[in-house]
């Protein structure tokens, strides 16, 4: 598995499986799976993996080398089978589960077709008139994401405390949050469409400038999570004293 790219807190990684002139792939991963077209002639798939706060770069290395996120293949009825087993196992640190959200993206060219509503399996359904004559490309993404992700509740579901000024700051700063995420998503996006399979010299500086300007967008995010964290600190203490 291949280093692709890497931004602060933040990898990603592409391997290339050989699905040997198959007509029909089957993603036996039983993960959400989204659908988007593009004008390459290649098909790519996108995995997501988000931990929840407080996982660092080490542990995300150590998950790869222990074969979590590993891709194996096979056939099965003149099916070429994808499938990720090491996400069966939960991961655990000490007495702790670490949290993870996992999504798929398949980019689909033209002539393919792709079910992500299947009856009689788990995953994602693949299939194309003719065959697939090249290997396809698996890209994973970590991300160490804000804090947030995993608390179970979005701005505007957050109750109103008596702590007046400051609660309304808090759901301030984590709308405000959501919409720096989304952002980031976007540029993500920007840069998974720009590494193209012939790559020109400006092709290349797109690229780099896109990758500096995510690492300066995840070290303004490390800011604005810092501000989130102290706010509800503050609001926590304050919580504490009123009772």
């Amino acid at each position: 598995m291949a280093h692709f790219a890497t931004a602060q807190e933040q990898k990603s990684y592409v391997k290339t499986v050989d699905v040997e002139n198959s007509s029909s792939i089957l993603l036996n991963i039983d993960i959400p799976a989204a659908v988007k077209d593009w004008d390459g002639d290649k098909l790519r798939i996108l995995v997501d993996v988000v931990h929840e706060s407080g996982v660092s770069s080490e542990v995300l290395e150590s998950l790869m080398q222990i074969g979590r996120y590993e891709v194996m293949t096979g056939k099965s009825n003149n099916e070429f089978i994808i499938k990720m087993p090491g996400l069966n196992n939960e991961i655990v640190m000490g007495d702790k589960m670490i949290n993870e959200a996992i999504s798929l993206i398949v980019f689909a060219p033209k002539g393919v077709k792709v079910e992500t509503s299947l009856e009689s399996a788990i995953g994602t359904r693949i299939t194309k008139s003719g065959t697939f004559n090249e290997a396809i490309e698996v890209q994973f993404e970590f991300n160490i994401p804000f804090m947030a992700s995993f608390i179970g509740e979005s701005a505007s579901e957050i109750q109103q405390a008596p702590t007046g000024g400051l609660q309304t700051k808090v759901d301030e700063k984590s709308i405000e949050l959501q919409t720096f995420v989304s952002d980031m998503a976007l540029m993500q996006q920007e840069l998974e469409n720009a590494y193209k399979d012939e790559m020109t010299p400006e092709d290349h500086e797109t690229v780099n400038a896109l990758l500096m300007a995510i690492e300066q967008k995840n070290q303004d995010l490390q800011t604005l999570i810092n501000e989130l964290s102290n706010l509800q600190t503050q609001l926590s203490d304050t919580y504490g004293k009123q009772k």
